[in-house]
Formats: C-alpha cells, structure tokens, sequence
C-alpha cells in the first residue's frame, strides 16, 4: 500500500487530479489525498506517513521546491514528482540534486502522472524486496546470543529485576542492548514459522539505529525490546511505522505476514510484565489471521468487523481510508481488504460505497438539503463525483431520484 499526497494550491488541480488517479489506480495498492499547500502538507506528514508526494513546483508561501527540502530532511524515504510548467525547470534542478525526484510537464495530462506514480511504485516495491531477501540470505544466528537474550526475555517477563540485570551484562560483549533504568518498548511477534521470527529480530536489530534486544518466548511467538531514538516523542509510532514496513515486504514475497502488538508508548522495567503479558493475550484470541498490527490490546475478530464498520458510518465525511480504517482495527494496510473479505464474505470499498449509496437515498428523500450538501456528507469532494456514483449505482441522477420519491 503507497500513500500518495497531491499539493496543489488551487482546488480544483488537486481534486481533478484525485479523481482521475482514483479512477486509473489500483485502490489496493494506492491510497490518495490532498492538500491545499506545503504547509498542510507537513501538518498531514505529522498525522500520517506518505510514500509519495505529487506538488505543484509554484505556490504561495511554501512552495513546492521548498516543500521537498522539508521532506529530505524530515522524510527521507518520501518520493517527491513535480507538476511543472516550462519556466521551472531551473527550480527543479536543484531539486534532483538533493533528492531523488521526477517531474512531469503540466502540459503531458494525467496519463503521465499514473504511469510515473506505477513506476515510482515498483521501483520501491523492489527495493523493499531487494532489502528483504539481502538480509534473509545474510541471516545467520549467534547462537549464545539467542541463548542469553531468552533467558533476559523471559526474567523480563516475570518480572525478575535482578535476573533480567545479570543477563544484560552477559549481553554486553554482542553489542549495544536496551537499558532497564529506562523507559522500554515491548512487542510480541508473532508467525506460523519461527524463522520468520528469528528474521524480524535480526532485521530490527541491523536497521533500527536504537538498541534493540529480541528473543524467541516458545511456540509462535517472540519479544522485542527497543528504546525509542533520542529526541522522540514517547509514542510507538516510529516502531509501528517499522515493522509495518518490514510486513509488506514479507508480502511482496509471497510470505504470510507476521503480526505483531506493540505498547502505546515507552515503559518502566516494572510495567512491562503486564503490558507484554496483555499483548501476548491479544495476538492468541486472534491466531491465525496474520498480518496484524495492533497497538495496544485489542478485541477479537467480530469486535474488529464492529469497530470498522461503525467507523465508517460514523466518519463518512472525514476520513474512511485504508489506512485509517487500518489504524482503528490495528492492522497493516495491506492485509485489511483480504482479512475483511474473508470475515463478512464483502469487498471492504463495496461496503463503504453500500453506506454511502444507503445514506445518499435515505438524505435525499426525507431532506432538502442542495444535492451537494449531501455529496459532501458523504464524503465526496465535488458533486460531479458523487452525482457519477449515485447514477451508476442507482440509474438515475441524485436529483431524479428525489422526484420519484416526491408524493
């Protein structure tokens, strides 16, 4: 799943743009929004990740040149494409000299924006994989570590202070460990194959820049422990964001995604038994499902069909998107559409379209609110859109259907 941001000053650029991407682009792979101006630009980035960003090059205040450098230095892993006209391309060149960047011509249409953004895409697609396969094929375990860091694991989990020290000092010669006089990170992993564990723990261990220390807990499940990097907020989300990433690059390699549960934020040694004991509990009431990404203790799998669907009719107007609807039931992105189909038998966009469609009907013959009124109830952006859905689903235009219904 990319996350693709369009910045756009004037609305109706980004709007058209969106929805002739939302019309070319496969929904499961591609998730789109947009905003208005550099500035709202970062203030989405602070709520949410994005893979790619698509800008105008000329804006007021911050413009798209600018809008770049605060990704390279905020964002590295961003994609940046400019939408430039003829007299940018001096601004742009300084561009591609801090960032891997690509720009297309206004003048070209919106065809070039999909095939740039599919190509973006795979080439990101085989660099996760490239990265995934390099440290499989690296993948060699120290034994006497593992041996060390289960026994520190495992006096974690019961609690045992003192054991937990003795074993940290063992651990000292393998490199740089967490520290138990500060706050920790705890999260239980779990896969139908320990190999896949072991290859999570080695992967975090080799690319987070924090101390780490992870160790299998017996049957399909394993502990890591991180400390957040220095100047991070006490939230999970720079490790959520982590292994989040680590799962789709499982995917794209034909593996079962691993799921793991993960603390809201950094504990004390003293709060991890519980915590890790709760997430444990968590991952068991919901074996067998794989890919999940839960934050904090989570409900079993007819609470979670619950929470997704309540979300959306309560949230159609806002915000109902893959990732947000990934968010509320606690897993990654990618796995969501195939885990709901699976549950309810129903496409998860065929459900969001079926609310929207039922609260379309429903506003239409008992209010006289303007036709766009209630497409943006519904969240549709314009009128065209939603008058374009409601005739496809229907037969009829919104305003034709509410003169059926007239006495």
């Amino acid at each position: 799943m990319y996350r693709i941001l369009i910045v756009d000053d004037e609305p109706y650029v980004t709007e058209g743009l969106r929805v002739s991407l939302h019309e070319d682009l496969d929904p499961e792979r591609f998730e789109l929004e947009a905003a208005l101006s550099g500035a709202e630009a970062l203030e989405k980035f602070a709520r949410r990740d994005y893979d790619i960003v698509v800008t105008d090059v000329r804006m007021p205040g911050m413009d798209g040149i600018a809008l770049q450098h605060e990704l390279r230095d905020r964002y590295p892993q961003c994609r940046v494409i400019f939408l430039t006209g003829h007299g940018d391309f001096g601004l742009v060149r300084q561009a591609f000299r801090n960032q891997s960047v690509d720009y297309i011509l206004k003048t070209e249409g919106d065809g070039e924006v999909v095939k740039a953004l599919i190509l973006v895409a795979d080439q990101m697609d085989r660099e996760r994989l490239d990265t995934h396969r390099r440290l499989r094929d690296e993948f060699l375990v120290n034994q006497a570590k593992a041996m060390v860091a289960r026994r520190a694991v495992s006096d974690v989990l019961a609690g045992n202070g003192p054991g937990a020290r003795e074993s940290w000092q063992l651990l000292e010669p393998y490199g740089q460990v967490p520290r138990l006089d500060r706050p920790l990170h705890g999260v239980v992993l779990q896969a139908d194959h320990q190999a896949d564990l072991d290859l999570v723990i080695l992967t975090a261990e080799q690319s987070l820049a924090v101390p780490v220390l992870g160790a299998s807990i017996g049957g399909d499940q394993a502990v890591l422990l991180a400390q957040a990097p220095a100047g991070e907020p006490n939230g999970s989300r720079w490790l959520q964001t982590f292994l989040g990433g680590l799962q789709d690059a499982f995917f794209l390699d034909g593996n079962r995604p691993f799921s793991f549960a993960l603390s809201l934020g950094g504990l004390p040694f003293e709060d991890l038994p519980s915590e890790l004991d709760g997430l444990r509990r968590s991952l068991q009431d919901r074996r067998g499902l794989g890919g999940l990404a839960l934050v904090g203790p989570r409900g079993g799998p007819q609470e979670t069909v619950r929470l997704i669907d309540r979300h959306i009719a309560e949230n159609l107007a806002t915000d109902v998107s893959l990732s947000r609807l990934a968010e509320v039931a606690g897993m990654n992105p990618a796995y969501l559409s195939r885990w709901y189909l699976q549950e309810t038998g129903v496409h998860l966009s065929e459900t969001i379209a079926l609310v929207r469609f039922n609260r379309a009907e429903a506003m239409l013959a008992a209010s006289a609110k303007k036709v766009g009124d209630i497409a943006r109830d519904i969240g549709f952006w314009t009128p065209s859109h939603f008058i374009r859905f409601f005739k496809k689903r229907s037969g009829m235009t919104p305003q034709a259907y509410r003169e059926s219904r007239k006495p």
